[in-house]
C-alpha cells in the first residue's frame, strides 16, 4: 500500500467516514505500523482534527 492510499483512510476515520471504496483496514494498519513516515502524519492530523473540532 501507498502512503497516499493509506492517509486517505486515515483520514476518513478521523472524519468518522467510511474508508475508500476498495480500501483493506488491515492493510491501512499494517502500512501505519511499517511505514515510518506515516505515524507521523497521523498523529500530525489527528492533533489538527481534534483542534478544529474544540
Amino acid at each position: 500500500m501507498e502512503c497516499e492510499e493509506a492517509r486517505a483512510a486515515l483520514s476518513a476515520r478521523l472524519d468518522g467516514e467510511p474508508e475508500p471504496a476498495g480500501t483493506d483496514p488491515d492493510a491501512v494498519d499494517a502500512h501505519l505500523a511499517a511505514c515510518p513516515d506515516c505515524p507521523v502524519w497521523f498523529a500530525a492530523a489527528a492533533d489538527l482534527n481534534r483542534r478544529l473540532r474544540v
